[in-house]
């Protein structure tokens, strides 16, 4: 499908996550999306939770551009090298930070002392006074990139839709085989009955004598 089509199946998980501020909230209302869009329960229930806590890009993006704000406005040059921690650390940091409201302030200190930029550590501050609506955009695109993350999981595992819609008709034909245990079972109450004359004739031998 089309990206455009999948972020407006996605709009309600976005809109949730820009009004709680938190993927972990956000979580049963992103598997609810992507259910709807055909992605199955098993790849949801591993991919999105596992995404809510690991997959922060905009958390990344957002201590790595705060960061080298910071640098810019204390003219501090940065080199390949710094901005290579930064990139690297950022990265790190997102993955650890909680998914709470404002958790990239608690990591943001690390990426400083990372780059040997924690004696600017109060200009924090001022982030913090915009903080609180920069933190709804990223927790948005952190719930869209764990969608888009589960629809490719789906794509690469099961290969869409129709592949999908096979693999589930294949299924029911497997189930609907007899097992060998079941042949095992019929074979033998087959057995049984050939059997039942045999000892009604036995019967009738000890009767005799």
């Amino acid at each position: 499908k089309s990206p455009v089509l999948f972020i407006r199946d996605m709009s309600q998980a976005m809109v949730t996550a820009f009004g709680t501020d938190s993927s972990s909230a956000t979580l049963p209302v992103t598997m609810l999306c992507c259910e709807k869009y055909g992605i199955p329960t098993q790849i949801t229930k591993f991919v999105l939770p596992l995404g809510a806590t690991v997959n922060m890009n905009g958390t990344a993006l957002y201590e790595a551009l705060t960061v080298i704000f910071i640098a810019q406005r204390h003219s501090v040059p940065l080199g390949i090298g710094h901005l290579f921690v930064v990139a690297a650390t950022s990265c790190l940091a997102a993955i650890g930070a909680a998914a709470i409201p404002s958790a990239g302030l608690v990591t943001m200190v690390m990426v400083l002392q990372a780059t040997g930029l924690d004696q600017y550590s109060a200009d924090l501050s001022i982030i913090f006074a915009i903080d609180w609506a920069l933190d709804r955009c990223r927790t948005t695109v952190n719930v869209l990139s764990d969608s888009i993350g589960a629809a490719i999981v789906h794509h690469v595992c099961f290969g869409g839709s129709s592949n999908r819609a096979q693999g589930h008709e294949g299924g029911y034909q497997m189930a609907e085989r007899t097992s060998p245990a079941t042949v095992d079972v019929e074979q033998g109450a087959d057995s049984a009955d050939s059997g039942a004359p045999g000892v009604a004739d036995g019967a009738e031998l000890v009767k005799r004598k």
